[in-house]
């Protein structure tokens, strides 16, 4: 009678142990099969068997019945008292530390009710499925190592094993040898360098940074690139795992940086042109500048100034919408503020009067919204070129053009107090400045005159609004294009210029153009001082008498014009006319 076997299940080669009473069955000698495969008796007696199991070759049965045969005849049998354990598979044969491994066989439990250990070449593995026929471990850590055995150790007791010789071989592992930048946030780029990242298999498919997996953009045996996600601030591991299971460790190689936050800002809204400061904190995320910056998702014209705490921009053209502030660094970091900008409805001129002009031209610019989400205008530029403004509001603005060389098809640009700009493309003109070519006389006092001659003196428009002679106000008595005539208003002191202001508000000038001569106190001689028609009549006085001019024109008793008979510089001879 059998009443144990130990161990109830092995490998060839396995010693097992027959325990019973009356186990030679009258005889002196016995034949042990199990499941049908004869084993190697290595001791027997009536109570004890010992034997070596034999090889359970293809097409054996994995389990079946202990038959001990005396050489009497007699037969002991165990129904179903046995098992064979076996290792089939290894795969992969070779990898590191983390690769994943798969072995089949069968009763890999042996006599026992679990697996409790599997060794890949002397090294413990870490279970992660088991089963009689199918277990996935994972290769713990060992430098490389020629092939060597995979041994699986069964729960039961006695302990009980199989093997499969030189099933397993370790590689040399991989390496990271440098991470770049090693301190970051979300969104930062991070290249990480070293050898053998496949680890005997194909592609990196994990890296994580203190536990924390992130975005993989390349990755290759040598070199994987990563986008940094979000985690709190620490120290932590790098861990680059590939498809083998096998992994690449750097203790504490990554640092990971408190996020940059946007905590103001000066204009929340804005269009084309309005220039907005970002305060805040890390705005660069950990590099060393910011590269770009978006608001709703369009990218700002331009980055005027930045530092770790304050970041200024110039917003592009959008359509109206509100979305989130991004800032990226260098590194990829971003500093994000949700939905911290709205596009407002841009400003439009709608018309610009008149569309030409030169120096002086007051020119009126309607639209909507010329204020571009400010309070006031700050300047406009006429065909590239500042102008004054008189007056503005939100829906009209008065400016008066400044000097500037002749142009065709130029822009009109209304900058608000943010910065904001708007534009009409291509509808102002400046002409070809008026010029003054000659002023005649250039010199005289009140009531003198005067003929200015030259070019473009109206400047395209249809008459002249003013002209003053050294400051003073002078008598517009006839004006076109090329002459102008004015009669010189009250006296002045010296030189001055002559400048001629057109009804459109246009200004011609000709620097230092006429001078003011003084004008006489009195007559020194006035003889005689009564007489009837036909009476001669002697004035005389200084070299003022004459205001500047070459020769006396005309001579007044009353309102009556006399004939002049004789004239020098300082003296003028008349005829006393009728009626005076």
């Amino acid at each position: 009678v059998v009443a144990s076997l130990s161990p109830a299940a092995g490998q060839v080669g396995q010693r097992v142990t027959i325990s019973g009473q009356r186990l030679l069955g009258g005889g002196s000698s016995v034949v042990v099969t199990l499941a049908a495969v004869p084993a190697s008796v290595v001791s027997a007696d009536e109570d004890e068997i010992i034997v070596l199991v034999g090889l359970c070759g293809a097409g054996c049965e994995v389990s079946g019945d202990l038959v001990i045969t005396a050489n009497t005849g007699a037969i002991v049998r165990s129904v179903d008292a046995w098992k064979y354990s076996a290792i089939f598979s290894v795969s992969p044969g070779s990898g590191q530390l983390g690769t994943i491994v798969n072995i089949t066989g069968q009763s890999m439990r042996i006599d026992g009710t679990a697996v409790k250990a599997v060794k890949l070449a002397g090294v413990d593995a870490t279970i992660l499925q088991e089963g009689e026929s199918f277990l996935v471990v994972e290769a713990g850590e060992r430098a490389a190592i020629a092939a060597d055995d995979v041994v699986v150790i069964s729960n039961a007791v006695p302990e009980s094993r199989i093997t499969l010789v030189d099933a397993w071989e370790y590689l040399n592992p991989s390496v990271i040898s440098g991470v770049a930048p090693s301190s970051g946030q979300i969104g930062t780029k991070v290249t990480i360098d070293g050898e053998r990242f496949f680890g005997g298999g194909s592609r990196v498919v994990n890296v994580a940074f203190g536990g924390v997996d992130q975005i993989i953009q390349s990755e290759g045996e040598t070199r994987v690139v990563v986008e940094v996600t979000r985690a709190t601030a620490g120290v932590g591991d790098v861990i680059v795992t590939s498809d083998s299971g096998a992994r690449a460790v750097l203790s504490d190689g990554w640092t990971q940086l408190e996020e940059g936050v946007i905590t103001a800002i000066d204009l929340p809204s804005g269009q084309i042109g309005t220039e907005i400061d970002l305060s805040g904190e890390r705005l660069r995320g950990g590099g060393d500048a910011v590269v770009q910056v978006t608001l709703a998702g369009v990218p700002v014209q331009t980055i005027v100034t930045q530092t770790d705490n304050l970041v200024t921009v110039v917003a592009s053209a959008s359509t109206p919408q509100q979305g989130d502030i991004v800032l990226t660094a260098d590194s990829g970091a971003r500093v994000v503020k949700v939905n911290g900008f709205t596009f407002i409805e841009a400003g439009v001129i709608a018309s610009v009067s008149p569309t030409s002009g030169q120096r002086g031209t007051f020119v009126t610019i309607s639209g909507t919204n010329l204020f571009g989400g400010g309070t006031s205008v700050d300047s406009v530029l006429l065909a590239g070129t500042e102008s004054t403004v008189v007056s503005d509001d939100p829906t009209e603005v008065l400016v008066r053009a400044a000097d500037a060389v002749p142009s065709t098809n130029g822009d009109v640009v209304i900058v608000a107090d943010t910065g904001a700009t708007i534009t009409e493309v291509g509808v102002w003109e400046y002409l070809v400045a008026g010029v003054i070519d000659a002023v005649s006389p250039s010199s005289g006092q009140q009531g003198t005159v005067v003929e200015l001659s030259g070019t473009n003196l109206l400047i395209a428009g249809d008459s002249i609004e003013t002209v003053t002679l050294a400051g003073a106000a002078a008598d517009v008595r006839s004006a076109n294009a090329t002459v102008i005539k004015v009669i010189a208003g009250p006296n002045v002191d010296g030189v001055g210029d002559v400048v001629v202001t057109a009804r459109t508000g246009a200004i011609t000038t000709l620097a230092d153009g006429f001078k003011y001569e003084p004008k006489p106190e009195t007559l020194q001689l006035v003889q005689p001082i009564e007489g009837r028609t036909g009476t001669r009549v002697n004035i005389c006085g200084d070299t003022t008498l004459l205001g500047g001019g070459q020769f006396f024109e005309t001579v007044l008793i009353g309102d009556v014009e006399a004939p002049i008979l004789f004239q020098n510089s300082t003296c003028v001879v008349i005829e006393v006319p009728i009626s005076a």
